[in-house]
């Protein structure tokens, strides 16, 4: 904003140099135009820009712009449960992200759990079966050794 009014106060400014008399009107023109701007950039400041003039975290319209930055989750948000520019409490619902993605994730990682569950029992079954082949195994071996004798 304060850089307008100096492009502002540096257009006079030249104007004044190449010669522009400084007269009731011109100094209206002056006047009447830093007004102008100071008008039209606080206006865009305070429609458009999102701002937070308050040293919180405030949701700004037509942007929502949070503080500190929130988690780096990703979706579709379903439900705002917030207003514009009203204040936001530690463990207030701000909005709900559609959940279909994430549901399905989860159904994929509990059937991959699950099949890992049954290949680990799999696993330990075939462990108690070499155990067990190796047990018999060495019961044959001293068999056959006692037969020697």
């Amino acid at each position: 904003m304060l850089e307008g009014l100096a492009v502002w106060a540096l257009f006079i400014y030249i104007l004044r140099v190449i010669g522009m008399p400084w007269n009731t009107y011109t100094k209206g023109f002056a006047y009447v135009g830093g007004a102008s701007w100071l008008l039209f950039v606080w206006a865009g400041l305070l429609n458009y820009t999102p701002m937070d003039l308050s040293g919180g975290s405030v949701v700004q319209s037509p942007h929502i712009q949070l503080r500190p930055v929130s988690g780096n989750i990703s979706g579709i948000v379903t439900k705002i449960h917030i207003q514009p520019n009203a204040k936001i409490k530690k463990g207030q619902l701000i909005y709900e992200i559609d959940e279909t993605q994430y549901q399905i994730k989860l159904n994929k990682a509990q059937a991959a759990l699950g099949s890992e569950k049954l290949a680990l029992k799999t696993a330990e079954e075939q462990v108690k079966v070499a155990q067990q082949a190796a047990f018999y195994k060495q019961i044959k071996r001293i068999n056959n050794g006692n037969k020697r004798l």
